[in-house]
């Protein structure tokens, strides 16, 4: 009889430990929003960490009920919402890998309509789209002016053929500064978000992605992160930086640190581009009218062209993209 309720004891408690387990998680997901939000833990109250936008391809680390902990291309980790991941079985990844797909390469929030015809009235969107939101599609036709999709959850429609463009030729783009500098100064404006990472709204290094990616380019997620990238420019000779060289700075309460919390893109004379309360144009002169009392503590260079150096991945070279 003792030997009879040890063992039911242990059963017991081997099924409350298998309980407490997390589920076990498929392999691979599309994000299936515009922008859809990635937490710091498995709760919508919890803190924004990250975003991405339609067809961005996430490895299901865990499940945790209507949760997902997702890694990201950038290798960040954090927790998405159910509905904004489709789950892929293997097969339909390696389907997904192969087909045709689009990437939305407008700067500016663009949609997908049911018809073609009908304008860009409620009944007629089917949803809005932001720049890097990967699509199934027909190739576009030169002169058309809609071009067919479909969205990872299976929903189809229309998108204007100018706001995109077949992702095998845009993620083969060549490094080019003033393309990610145009990139970032048309965000000029859009608020400053905490986790943002999409043309929504973007934090410091959220702009910095961005902006690389419409070029093509991967880049971590955080400012302390991104420092580590590259190889170093040295700040202090202002001769020396480069155009999209990026810049790094400490807490604006503790000038003597070298803790780094913040970033910028440089442009030239003096002149950078960061996120900070708005997505604003600032200056490290002293004489210049842009001047912000912040100084630079690291600069690096992701590229030149023709060359790329460590911690900038190029989607064509990130094999959750493309079947090799």
């Amino acid at each position: 009889m003792h030997r009879l309720i040890v063992n039911i004891i242990l059963l017991l408690t081997a099924g409350a430990a298998s309980a407490q387990q997390p589920e076990a998680a498929p392999a691979f997901g599309l994000v299936d929003l515009s922008a859809a939000n990635f937490r710091s833990q498995p709760a919508q109250s919890a803190e924004l960490a990250t975003q991405a936008s339609y067809g961005t391809p996430v490895r299901i680390v865990e499940t945790r009920g209507d949760w997902m902990l997702c890694e990201l291309p950038d290798g960040y980790q954090a927790w998405a919402d159910a509905p904004s991941v489709t789950v892929m079985t293997s097969e339909q990844m390696e389907r997904w890998r192969d087909a045709t797909r689009l990437v939305v390469t407008s700067m500016t929030e663009t949609h997908a309509v049911a018809d073609t015809t009908a304008g860009y009235v409620a009944d007629n969107i089917v949803t809005d789209l932001v720049l890097g939101s990967i699509l199934e599609g027909d190739v576009p036709r030169p002169g058309a002016g809609f071009t067919a999709i479909s969205l990872p959850d299976g929903r189809a429609g229309y998108v204007e053929t100018a706001a995109v463009e077949p992702l095998d030729v845009w993620s083969q783009r060549v490094y080019d500064p003033q393309a990610i500098l145009t990139a970032a100064y048309s965000l000029t404006g859009v608020p400053y978000l905490w986790g943002g990472t999409t043309t929504k709204g973007v934090d410091c290094s959220g702009l910095v992605k961005v902006a690389f990616l419409a070029s093509g380019f991967i880049l971590p997620r955080n400012a302390s992160q991104q420092a580590t990238c590259g190889i170093a420019v040295d700040h202090t000779t202002p001769h020396l930086l480069q155009p999209a060289d990026l810049l790094f700075f400490s807490p604006e309460n503790e000038p003597e640190s070298q803790r780094i919390t913040h970033v910028a893109i440089y442009d030239g004379g003096g002149i950078y581009i960061h996120s900070s309360g708005r997505v604003r144009i600032n200056s490290f002169n002293t004489t210049s009218p842009r001047y912000l009392d912040r100084p630079v503590k690291r600069a690096v260079r992701l590229a030149l062209p023709g060359r790329e150096f460590p911690g900038a991945t190029r989607i064509v070279d990130h094999n959750w993209y493309f079947n090799r």
